[in-house]
């Protein structure tokens, strides 16, 4: 029933007049804008201002009653842990710290999923509860719940990452996977505006070389404070801009990225081509850590979020690469306690401190979700395509392949249950982001096979297309 309303939705939307879809969008943007803007927002954003210029001893002493609060929270109303405490012989005093934390097993996604919904918490109302949704390193869909008070405190570490030279309410330019312009469309706009927030959603679907000048002239006529995105789509259109001389009268203050490793040739280009810096951060749906990077290009640990486990996997001389495991402080309606992140880190082994000041490890490089571009029939270039399966709880792993002809293969890992319906769904979703003259196969296989150094890629392409001025991943290596 929910995919029958979906896909009605999409056609109503997709049938529209412009206007009409940006007040769709403006509709929507009001909505989260009372969700997440909101007077615990404003306090959350307070004490952050407050807790930057704390010492080591005033973090360790919030991190120990934040994690001590959730713990005891977990125990008492959450069945899941409950269940595991008793069985481990283990009480909340027990956990008095994070190095206890270590008494307690790794939390998988599987786990999480094998035990729906035992470990939503009962003291929490459904109408506090916000349902998200998430694909993850290897496309494994989850859904789960965020609380409407931690998700305006999500937004709250955001705006403490933004706070410098950039306001709420200021015109800013998003690049993600919101379908916001349907698929068939061939001129511009290929962007929609959210009055609400004066934010202009410029799809990313729908970027080659016919239509990434229309791209540029917006951008340059928006006079937009800073963007915010995917690395993957943001380099797409600063690497035009660049083989064009396509240069911008008022930069940005800066450009915001995430949900993708961003890459040293990545960050390069973006820099050149809009003449300001690149912020890049890593976060995950589930809300157990939170990794921002400094002035200086170090990754540092947020403290005030969660408590961050590095888990040793191998070193050389000079770094650690180590596994990301976390437990977060802002979802009490689905605590996520010691959760393996499937992400990993390099840590340095040579500085021992930031100029910046921040505490904690220098994080070097983030190894997260690694994929290709894919590029239709049309000359469209798609970074990441997380969105098509966030919805998909059905699908265990999935990986996207595009072959030397141009055409794709979608491997997937089913779980019980899958069906033709859902199938359809799938495949439907590709078609509202690829168009309809893509080749797209969908096969079904037991396990997908992980790289040499054992890393997943969500895409691989093997499509060489006549093109100079992008640099793909492939070409980089």
């Amino acid at each position: 029933m929910v995919e029958m309303e979906n896909a009605l939705t999409h056609l109503v939307y997709d049938n529209s007049p412009v206007w009409l879809q940006n007040i769709f969008v403006s509709v929507e943007g009001l909505q989260s804008y009372r969700l997440r803007y909101n007077k615990i927002f404003t306090r959350a954003v307070g004490f952050l201002e407050r807790s930057s210029k704390f010492s080591w001893a005033e973090m360790e002493e919030y991190r120990g009653e934040r994690l001590r609060s959730l713990v005891k929270h977990a125990y008492e109303t959450v069945p899941y842990y409950n269940e595991l405490f008793s069985t481990l012989k283990l009480r909340p005093e027990d956990i008095r710290c994070p190095e206890d934390l270590k008494l307690l097993p790794i939390l998988t996604k599987e786990t999480v999923v094998a035990n729906k919904p035992k470990v939503l918490s009962t003291a929490v109302p459904q109408k506090e509860l916000v349902p998200v949704h998430t694909s993850g390193t290897t496309g494994t869909a989850l859904q789960f719940w965020w609380t409407r008070e931690g998700t305006a405190w999500e937004f709250a570490f955001v705006w403490a990452r933004r706070r410098a030279g950039v306001s709420l309410g200021e015109p800013f330019a998003t690049f993600n996977g919101r379908s916001v312009v349907p698929i068939g469309q061939s001129s511009p706009p290929f962007w929609r505006y959210n009055a609400i927030l004066r934010q202009t959603l410029f799809s990313i679907y729908h970027m080659n070389e016919r239509t990434l000048d229309s791209y540029i002239v917006r951008l340059r006529k928006g006079d937009f404070r800073y963007y915010v995105g995917y690395p993957s789509a943001i380099y797409t259109v600063a690497s035009y801009a660049l083989e064009h001389n396509l240069k911008l009268a008022s930069p940005p203050i800066k450009v915001f990225t995430s949900s993708e490793s961003l890459t040293d040739w990545q960050r390069d280009t973006i820099e050149c081509a809009f003449e300001t810096k690149v912020d890049d951060s890593y976060t995950n749906g589930e809300q157990s850590v939170l990794l921002t990077q400094c002035d200086h290009g170090n990754y540092h640990v947020n403290y005030e979020y969660s408590v961050v486990e590095f888990e040793p996997m191998e070193e050389d001389q000079e770094t650690v690469t180590a596994k990301i495991i976390g437990t977060g402080f802002l979802n009490y309606g689905m605590p996520f306690i010691r959760y393996d992140t499937g992400d990993c880190v390099e840590i340095s082994k040579i500085e021992k401190s930031c100029p910046c000041g921040r505490f904690g490890p220098i994080i070097k490089k983030i190894h997260g979700r690694q994929e290709d571009l894919v590029i239709t029939p049309e000359g469209n270039i798609v970074g990441r395509l997380d969105h098509i399966f966030k919805d998909m709880v059905l699908i265990k792993e999935s990986q996207i392949i595009q072959y030397e002809d141009g055409s794709l293969e979608v491997l997937i890992v089913p779980r019980e249950g899958y069906s033709l319906q859902t199938e359809e769904q799938l495949l439907h979703e590709f078609r509202r982001r690829l168009g309809n003259t893509i080749p797209i196969k969908i096969r079904h296989v037991d396990s997908i096979p992980r790289g040499a150094s054992g890393k997943f890629r969500a895409v691989i392409s093997h499509y060489r297309p006549p093109r100079r001025w992008l640099r793909t991943a492939h070409e980089q290596k």
